[in-house]
C-alpha cells in the first residue's frame, strides 16, 4: 500500500524493489561472474522478472531480501554455466587518475592475482564471498539465502579466504 492506504501500481512497485536490492543483486552477480558487469546486469534484469513474476509466491519464512538474493544467485549460476567461456579480463578495465607507472604495474598485478584467484574459486564459495564481505550478512542470512547449511557457509569461507591469502600472498 502507497500513502493514505491506496495500493501501489506496478511501476512504483518495481522502481522501490530496484532502489531497495538492485546494488545487492548486482554485486552478488558481478562476484559470481567474475566481474562481468554487462553479464551481471543482464543477470538483475532477469532476477528482477523473476522476483516480479513470482512476488505472489513469496511465503514470507524468511526477509524478502534473502528471496531476492536467492533467485539472483541462481539466476547467475544458470547464466555462467550457459556461457562457459573467460568473461573477464582486469587489463581491461580503465585507468583512473595519473599515478606512478610503477603503481599502476604493480595495481595491475595485484587487481589481475585477485582476480585470477576469485575466479578460481567454485561459484558456491565466490557467492557465499561476497554475501559475507560485500553484503554483510550474517552466516545464517547466507545459509538461508542459498539454501545450504550454516556449517557448510563457514566452511567454504574459511576455505576461500585461506586460499586467497595463500594465492595473493605465497610467502606467508
Amino acid at each position: 500500500m502507497g500513502e493514505g492506504g491506496a495500493a501501489l501500481s506496478a511501476e512504483e512497485s518495481l522502481r522501490l524493489l530496484v532502489e531497495a536490492h538492485g546494488r545487492s543483486m548486482l554485486r552478488l552477480a558481478r562476484s559470481i561472474v567474475a566481474g562481468d558487469q554487462d553479464l551481471a546486469e543482464d543477470i538483475v534484469q532477469e532476477s528482477l522478472i523473476r522476483v516480479w513474476r513470482g512476488l505472489d509466491t513469496y511465503r514470507g519464512e524468511a526477509p524478502i531480501e534473502h528471496w531476492i538474493m536467492r533467485i539472483t544467485h541462481n539466476t547467475a549460476v544458470s547464466a555462467l554455466r550457459a556461457r562457459r567461456e573467460d568473461p573477464w579480463d582486469p587489463e581491461e578495465l580503465p585507468e583512473r587518475a595519473v599515478v606512478s607507472a610503477e603503481r599502476v604495474a604493480v595495481g595491475r598485478e595485484n587487481l589481475r592475482a585477485l582476480g585470477v584467484a576469485v575466479r578460481d574459486l567454485d561459484e558456491l564459495s565466490r557467492a557465499i564471498l561476497a554475501l559475507r564481505e560485500l553484503e554483510g550478512m550474517s552466516y545464517e542470512e547466507i545459509a538461508a539465502t542459498l539454501d545450504v547449511s550454516v556449517a557448510v557457509v563457514k566452511i567454504r569461507l574459511f576455505r576461500a579466504r585461506t586460499r586467497l591469502r595463500e594465492e595473493l600472498d605465497p610467502q606467508r
